[in-house]
């Protein structure tokens, strides 16, 4: 616990003891006279008298937010002020299931597409490896208009995946436009099982 003796841009004065966490005031502390808040100059003195070396961390189990009790001088009435906060205590981190391995084979055309959220059209943001898309050569950035005659922007991605989703040997048409030029491509390709280990 150390005692800070502050004194605002108004004039006034006033004295507190606090117990600093991490080198630093627990809560903000303001002015009683006018209210203007003064933690910066609390941290600053907390700073000139804190040791070189750093306090303790105690286990998440056991923190808890101090107890700050101040004096303040205002106009001759020394007014005590005690702020309790109420301890908290912090839950042990839950542990995570273990991150699911993607597939090293998967079935589709292998093309990944994202909405823009200016156009709401959807956009090629990438081609797996070894996929029928990266095959046929479609490069990122291209707009995907229509999925077997379909105009894709009036799709959710859900029900866009859904269109570009088949069996194993099945066909589907794309039609793509490159916003720099403003042409038009149409690309038929054939669903497969391709090797995505690289990704």
């Amino acid at each position: 616990m150390i005692s800070l003796k502050l004194q605002c841009s108004c004039g006034q004065k006033f004295a507190f003891d606090v117990e600093p966490v991490n080198g630093r005031m627990p809560s903000a502390v303001q002015c009683p006279a006018c209210g203007k808040d003064a933690t910066q100059a609390a941290n600053e003195q907390i700073a000139q008298r804190a040791p070189a070396a750093a306090p303790p961390v105690l286990p998440a189990a056991k923190r808890r937010a101090p107890l700050v009790i101040g004096l303040c001088a205002t106009g001759g009435v020394i007014v005590l002020i005690v702020a309790v906060v109420l301890y908290r205590f912090f839950q042990p981190a839950v542990a995570q299931p273990p991150a699911v391995a993607k597939p090293a084979v998967v079935t589709g055309i292998g093309l990944f597409v994202g909405r823009d959220q200016a156009t709401h059209q959807f956009v090629v943001r990438k081609t797996f490896p070894n996929s029928p898309a990266a095959k046929a050569g479609i490069p990122a950035g291209l707009v995907l208009n229509k999925v077997d005659g379909v105009l894709a922007e009036l799709n959710s991605i859900g029900e866009l995946s859904a269109l570009l989703r088949g069996p194993v040997g099945t066909k589907v048409t794309l039609e793509f436009i490159d916003p720099q030029t403003g042409t038009t491509n149409v690309v038929e390709l054939t669903r497969e099982t391709f090797d995505n280990k690289s990704q």
